[in-house]
């Protein structure tokens, strides 16, 4: 049997209500005005059944191009063959599915580089590497990319979320910072309180760990941590990530690292002159500017073992020099 529309349904159960009336109440019981009363309702209600578009409560449907909309129509039941249009599953099946995949590597920091290259073997044509699924020497070439690629952004974000935390640089100066440099396809005039709550995490995970020593090809422990952060927190919150529960950690971790971060702000605007001499050194054979300040320890988990290169200007080591600017430089006697 055809699946019947919404108005089909409504028809007939207002057909089933008209005959179980007239059998309760016979017609001929009731009197010509009464009768004819009832008719014209019945005939007035059937055309308004026929002639209505909506008939239900017509809510807001969420609309973008985004894989989020999931949990935004898995959150409301009114939605649920939304959500199972998009993924051909019920909420229901796709959570008993979530639950037993989640422990795989997959969903790991440590294993970034598979997902990249299904998404460049899925997407071969729009990225104009259509030679990635041809040519095995190509295909080879891309992924040791991809690997330099990993262990390079890697090790930068973490050294920048170590030096945040050492420096005591606030949070809203650090993600502009971070999302000028990463963001895309279009760089936001002002950081997303989302990308500032997860930079606060980050830096919250990174504090207990950048006052310890490193060594050079050691783990950290910083991304492991992380992973473990983030469990514990979509088990609590939950996977929609426009719930409140979630605008409420945002706002609650940003202020916690305001807390910290924000009043100490005039404390590491002052800079000795040797720390400056220090970032900044003329190199006795060549009389170029080379580093001697070191960045924050390395570790094996981010892949990078070379440290900084040699560049005309440490910046890190200098600090933020637009506290530089506005802060004491203080001379040792």
């Amino acid at each position: 049997m055809p699946r019947q529309n919404y108005h089909s349904r409504v028809l007939r159960s207002y057909m089933t209500h008209m005959t179980i009336r007239d059998i309760i109440t016979p017609p001929e019981d009731l009197d010509f005005t009464s009768l004819i009363d009832k008719l014209s309702v019945d005939i007035q209600t059937l055309h308004a059944i026929r002639t209505t578009r909506y008939l239900g409560d017509r809510g807001h449907v969420a609309k973008a191009g985004n894989l989020h909309l999931a949990w935004v129509y898995a959150g409301n039941p009114n939605d649920h063959g939304r959500f199972t249009n998009m993924l051909r599953v019920s909420p229901y099946v796709f959570g008993v599915l979530l639950d037993l995949i989640k422990d795989h590597e997959v969903f790991s920091y440590s294993n970034l580089i598979p997902i990249v290259q299904t998404y460049i073997h899925d997407h071969a044509k729009r990225l104009h590497l259509e030679l990635y699924k041809q040519d095995p020497t190509v295909k080879a070439f891309v992924h040791d990319l991809l690997a330099v690629e990993n262990n390079a952004v890697r090790s930068a974000i973490r050294k920048a979320i170590f030096l945040s935390v050492k420096e005591k640089t606030d949070l809203k100066t650090f993600s502009k910072k971070i999302v000028n440099g990463y963001h895309l396809p279009t760089i936001p005039s002002t950081p997303q309180k989302d990308i500032m709550a997860c930079l606060a995490l980050m830096r919250q995970v990174a504090r207990p760990l950048a006052k310890k020593a490193s060594t050079r090809g050691g783990d950290t422990g910083f991304w492991t941590n992380l992973e473990a952060e983030l469990d514990d927190l979509f088990e609590k919150n939950g996977n929609n990530r426009d719930d409140s529960k979630w605008r409420e950690w945002e706002q609650d971790i940003i202020d916690a690292d305001d807390r910290r971060y924000l009043r100490r702000g005039a404390e590491s605007n002052a800079r000795t002159q040797e720390e400056i001499d220090a970032a900044v050194l003329v190199g006795p054979a060549s009389g170029s500017a080379t580093v001697a300040a070191s960045a924050p320890g390395s570790d094996g988990e981010d892949g990078d073992a070379q440290g900084l290169e040699e560049r005309d200007v440490n910046i890190p080591g200098l600090g933020d020099l637009a506290a530089l600017s506005v802060g004491p430089v203080v001379r040792d006697s």
